[in-house]
């Protein structure tokens, strides 16, 4: 598992861009120099579920369009040679530490942490903008391919280098006041289920869906941040589940596009074999998750069987936090 990064020191600056969604600026200072972005946004009535929470589809909505905002084009590093590349992920993680709420103020962090082969690896943290309290973390491993054949696009050294000079000097003409200290913190001890085997016990819960327009982003596939809210539709829908995902990770192995069908089951982590999946939960400062663990694997039509699974996902939910 990454190690925390060096603490930030972030001042806000209040220049609302031209989002639909009224985010401030935020301007990050690394201890060793290096610049990073991020952004402040107020919840909105409408980024809350029945329970008044923001859901972890929501939050990472936000934490895409912050990372976006602060990741330049593959044009603007590449040259015109790279207007056909595309970001893909390859797993992600993330943790609730307290509810994020209507009309709070949140801070999310992000920034790049290294880059591994093909992989650049970036952390996302959510700050209470008012209290400074942690609210949330996140991690997700990152690709490039070529938006025609898919094919994986290994030389990231020269766009891993273009994401931290862009992040270094972004912001440098702008004073910063109010000074705060940020730690982008990385969830502890999630497991990467990629390769996890599939229990041979019957799934505790069996749900189908089907990828409809409003599903797919700009890249023609399911957008990384649905999977997590068909997982969250699937246990109230299917089982009245009602208890918030407040822990998770999840592994892409396919993309699901336009019109495919595709089910979910949903494994008691408790069926699940540890010593096969060496995994041990850990937790943080945070309320304890009181409610079940799933290991969820989801595939198409297409797919013959469980191994070939489209994602995988471990999930982790929690009551009355």
């Amino acid at each position: 598992m990454i190690g925390h990064r060096a603490n930030l020191k972030s001042g806000l600056f209040s220049v609302e861009t031209g989002f639909f969604f009224t985010a401030y600026l935020v301007t990050i200072f690394l201890e060793a120099g290096m610049e990073s972005l991020a952004y402040k946004f107020k919840i909105r009535d409408y980024e809350v579920d029945f329970e008044g929470k923001v859901p972890v589809h929501i939050l990472f909505r936000h934490w895409q369009e912050a990372a976006l905002n602060a990741t330049p084009s593959f044009q603007t590093v590449l040259g015109e040679k790279a207007a056909n590349l595309i970001w893909m992920l390859d797993n992600c993680q993330f943790e609730y530490y307290r509810p994020i709420t209507k009309g709070m103020n949140v801070i999310n962090c992000t920034a790049v942490i290294k880059s591994v082969g093909p992989y650049i690896f970036r952390s996302y943290t959510a700050y209470d903008a008012d209290s400074q309290t942690l609210l949330a973390t996140g991690l997700g491993k990152w690709y490039i391919v070529d938006a025609g054949d898919r094919k994986i696009y290994r030389s990231v050294d020269k766009i891993f280098q273009g994401i931290n000079h862009h992040e270094n000097s972004a912001m440098a003409p702008m004073a910063v006041a109010n000074t705060t200290v940020y730690k982008p913190i990385v969830p502890v001890d999630l497991p990467d289920c990629k390769h996890w085997p599939i229990p041979e016990s019957t799934p505790v819960i069996t749900a189908l869906k089907q990828a409809e327009f409003s599903d797919l982003d700009r890249n023609g596939h399911v957008n990384n941040a649905n999977y997590w809210r068909f997982i969250s539709d699937a246990l109230v829908s299917a089982a009245g589940e009602t208890g918030s995902i407040k822990q998770g990770s999840i592994c892409f192995r396919r993309e699901i596009t336009l019109g495919e069908r595709f089910r979910l089951n949903f494994y008691s982590y408790d069926t699940i074999n540890k010593d096969a999946v060496d995994h041990k939960r850990v937790g943080r400062d945070s309320p304890t998750n009181d409610g079940k663990s799933f290991f969820v694997c989801g595939k198409t039509d297409s797919q013959s069987n469980e191994s070939d699974a489209n994602f995988k996902a471990f999930i982790s939910l929690a009551h009355n936090w």
